[in-house]
């Protein structure tokens, strides 16, 4: 007699995302930033997320690449298809919105992107953890991109994007992928955030196992109510931005450090000084999200 499937099974996923990701090493944050500055902090960061936009040279990001994965580092490519729209709503003078009902292939820098995107997957993807598809346009836009990807042997982690997808798509995505991403998330309130958050933890709770990436999100209490698996944010690169290094102590935050802890406009000594000490102190907090999660259990209600 076939065994029945516990309540709290799920299907299947029919496609696999590429990479050399691990299921049971969860609650990742990533550092966002060009591949310079991660290179240079890669002593205090053990998670980096970098854009394709940010790899003029693909030859050297191979090497740069091989390097950190090598030195047990964990690199998630970004499709850099925000950089391509904050761009062309400048050129074009036109909103987001505007451009993102745009065909992918019409835009200026839109077929090189594209291209570009399939080479860097192509050559980098043994050493990269992840790779995000190309999300440009509405939900019929982004699957119709994504089969061409999948077409051409690619297997990027879709994004959904709650604030303009319908929770259909969300769910569609959920059950035939074991990993995706929620973007357009960072731009919405507290209130709206909380919203969003609970309604995908509600949702993803009929496929355990799912793993969730927040795009753009910093790792905060709210990582303990409602459990994504990774994040990844540039946050931690305001050491050396206007605000100074902000302090944390139990994912939330405490304030700034006096100013005496910035850089000094144009010594590199003091920049890279202050990269490394953001990257620390996002490995910190990072861990303390591991282990309030470990010790507490935090999540579970979502998963039961």
């Amino acid at each position: 007699m076939a065994k029945s499937k516990s309540r709290n099974s799920s299907p299947d996923p029919s496609h696999h995302t590429g990479g050399t990701w691990q299921r049971d090493r969860r609650n990742v944050y990533f550092l966002a930033t060009g591949l310079e500055t991660l290179f240079s902090v890669a002593s205090n960061a053990e998670n980096m997320l970098v854009a394709v936009n940010e790899l003029p040279d693909v030859d050297e990001a191979v090497e740069k690449l091989r390097t950190l994965h090598s030195a047990g580092k964990a690199v998630l490519l970004d499709s850099g298809v925000f950089n391509l729209m904050a761009t062309t709503a400048r050129s074009l003078g036109v909103s987001f919105q505007q451009v993102r009902e745009l065909a992918l292939d019409k835009v200026p820098g839109g077929p090189e992107l594209f291209t570009r995107y399939c080479e860097v997957v192509r050559r980098c993807e043994p050493f990269l953890w992840g790779y995000i598809e190309l999300d440009w346009g509405p939900t019929a836009s982004k699957r119709s991109i994504r089969r061409e990807l999948e077409r051409r042997g690619l297997r990027p982690m879709p994004v959904v994007h709650p604030g303009s997808d319908s929770w259909s798509y969300f769910d569609e995505v959920c059950r035939d992928y074991d990993r995706f991403c929620c973007g357009n998330i960072v731009n919405t309130n507290r209130e709206i955030r909380r919203h969003i958050l609970a309604t995908v933890c509600q949702r993803r709770a009929r496929f355990p196992g799912r793993w969730i990436h927040g795009l753009g999100l910093t790792i905060s209490e709210l990582c303990v109510a409602f459990p994504f698996d990774s994040f990844d944010s540039s946050s931690w690169l305001s050491t050396v931005r206007w605000s100074g290094y902000i302090e944390r102590a139990c994912l939330r935050t405490l304030g700034h450090l006096p100013k005496d802890f910035q850089y000094t406009l144009g010594n590199r000594m003091e920049w890279c000084l202050g990269h490394n000490m953001g990257a620390y102190g996002s490995a910190v907090n990072e861990r303390n999200w591991q282990n309030i999660v470990a010790i507490t259990g935090a999540g579970h209600a979502w998963t039961r």
